[in-house]
Order: C-alpha cells, then sequence, then structure tokens
C-alpha cells in the first residue's frame, strides 16, 4: 500500500513539473533587457508599486490545452501579466495559452480591448458572471518619469501611478468597455426603452460595481 502511495506521489510530482515545464514555453523572461524597453531597469528606484499583491501566492493557470499549473505568482499589472520564478529567473505568463487564472479566490482572463487608443491584451478580474454574460475590472498602471531639478522644480523619482478601474461587459460574446451606457442598450434593441428606463429608475452608475452587478442581472434574462 505504503509503495502505491509514494508510485502515486511521484507521477503527480512529475505531472506538475511537466506542466510547470509547459508554463515555461513561449514565456517571456522578465530580465533587464525586457525592462529597460518597457521604461525602467530592476535597479531602476521607482515610488509606488505594480503589483496588486507584493507577496507570491500560489495560482492555478488553466491552460488552453487542458492542462492545470499551480506555481507562487503575483499580477504586474504594468506588464498586464502574472509573474512567476523558475531557477531564480522571472518569467512572464504568456496571455494567448491560458484560459483562466485563479489568484485569491478571484478569477482572471486576458482580454484584448482598447483604452484611450491603446488596444492590447489586458488582464481583467471577473466580478460578475451570468452565463455567458460576464462583468470585469481592468486596473492599469503607468509609469510617470523622473522629473529633474531645475530652477524652483524640485526633483522628484519615477512612479508607478495607478489610472482609475475601467468596468467591462461580456455580453453575447461582445467585450464593451464602460464609457456610457449607449453601447449596451444598443445590443437589445427590442428591449432598449425599457433599459434605459431600468438604468434611470436604478440609479445606475457607470462606476459603481454593485449598480453594473445589478445591470447584469437584469439584461441577462432579457430575450
Amino acid at each position: 500500500m505504503k509503495n502505491a502511495v509514494f508510485i502515486f506521489l511521484l507521477l503527480a510530482n512529475g505531472l506538475q513539473l511537466f506542466a510547470q515545464n509547459q508554463l515555461l514555453i513561449d514565456a517571456t523572461e522578465l530580465n533587464d533587457n525586457a525592462n529597460q524597453v518597457n521604461g525602467y531597469k530592476k535597479l531602476t528606484y521607482i515610488e509606488g508599486t505594480p503589483y496588486l499583491n507584493e507577496n507570491n501566492t500560489v495560482g492555478t493557470f488553466y491552460k488552453k490545452d487542458k492542462t492545470t499549473v499551480k506555481t507562487p505568482t503575483k499580477l504586474n499589472m504594468y506588464y498586464n501579466s502574472f509573474e512567476y520564478i523558475v531557477d531564480n529567473k522571472t518569467y512572464l505568463v504568456n496571455p494567448i495559452t491560458i484560459d483562466s487564472v485563479s489568484v485569491n479566490n478571484e478569477t482572471y482572463v486576458f482580454i484584448d480591448f482598447s483604452i484611450n487608443g491603446d488596444n492590447s491584451t489586458k488582464v481583467v478580474r471577473i466580478i460578475d458572471n451570468k452565463g455567458i454574460n460576464k462583468l470585469c475590472v481592468y486596473k492599469g498602471v503607468y509609469i510617470t518619469p523622473e522629473v529633474q531639478p531645475a530652477g524652483y522644480v524640485d526633483s522628484k523619482p519615477a512612479r508607478f501611478e495607478w489610472l482609475d478601474p475601467v468596468y467591462l461587459f461580456e455580453i453575447k460574446g461582445k467585450i464593451i468597455v464602460l464609457k456610457n451606457f449607449r453601447s449596451v442598450t444598443g445590443l437589445f434593441p427590442k428591449a432598449e426603452n425599457d433599459i434605459k428606463k431600468y438604468i434611470k429608475e436604478n440609479h445606475i452608475r457607470i462606476n459603481n460595481q454593485n449598480n453594473l452587478k445589478n445591470l447584469l442581472s437584469y439584461i441577462s434574462q432579457l430575450k
């Protein structure tokens, strides 16, 4: 019996190691050259943080090829990807290979969408899920450059700055960045007036998470 348990554990560890190696395929090593291209080096002092959580937490990566990998990770919102370490090297997962990521009981997915003309793949957190319809939130980070002292201007180090949260609906397979509600009501021509009435009577706000969850529930039951 002990031998059977040992063999099972050995196989399980081997499969996990294989899956983790698969996660490395097409991953990006976060080295000094990559940092420099993207605006900073590891040794450059930058105030603030690009991480939602500074500490590594075990995350579950559900890959599109159906394999599952569990590994310590943290979400770097400047790079819009999850970091993980193998052999003392830091890597960023390849979004193309990932179906979803579960960390701290939260689910994240990679979605292509545009903010201020920047159309790229970004990582978002799923707030609510009503079948095929979802409410997600995106929190972006950018770097303000260092300010050199000059005259009456004091020096300031470079700093990570967090953007206000951006909410998104995924409805009928369409990604909608919620700048206003017209893009939502337009998806339901027959119920457009009803949705507008619901938004008005319930005081739905574009930046209120609970409001948007209620709106998602309402439009998800429309035919």
